[in-house]
């Protein structure tokens, strides 16, 4: 039998992303749909969050909009993280992300999109927990991986 508390890495991941949506209204999960799904919303959506969110569609965990009278005013992304609870913690625990999601909510806060920083914890017994704030860059540490799995190109890791 396997323990989710047990999981590393994107099964983990991908699991906090669904139960995050479940807890968001309205929420999307990018590498669940089609990038023409831009083109096929009922509400309007203003052409320079159409071209943010095609840039970057596999590189958002979750998406939703700030709407008025079914008119987009904002973009609200949603990173996405999962975590093991613990009762007494050894050290503060920092969640990472890499240097390329940094860059690109870098770029949607001057851009004034709204950033959220969703945080499911998995409990015992089936149980979780889900936070969500305004995302602080300064909160996370920039990790790229190991050398050998970066794509060619990349910059040299940033053990922060």
């Amino acid at each position: 039998m396997e323990n989710l508390k047990m999981l590393f890495g994107r099964e983990k991941g991908h699991i906090a992303e669904i139960l995050a949506r479940k807890h968001i209204h309205y929420a999307y999960r990018p590498r669940e749909l089609p990038i023409t799904l831009l083109d096929q919303f009922k509400i309007a959506v203003p052409q320079h969050i159409k071209e943010f969110l095609r840039e970057n569609w596999l590189s958002i965990d979750l998406f939703g909009f700030d709407l008025e009278n079914y008119v987009v005013k904002n973009l609200i992304l949603y990173e996405v993280k999962g975590r093991n609870h613990y009762t007494n913690p050894a050290t503060l625990w920092q969640p990472r992300i890499t240097s390329n999601c940094h860059r690109l909510y870098s770029r949607a806060l001057e851009q004034g999109f709204t950033v959220k920083y969703v945080e499911v914890i998995f409990c015992d017994n089936w149980n979780y927990d889900v936070t969500i704030c305004d995302l602080s860059l300064d909160a996370f540490r920039i990790d790229d991986g190991l050398v050998q799995f970066r794509k060619k190109g990349t910059p040299e890791r940033d053990v922060a």
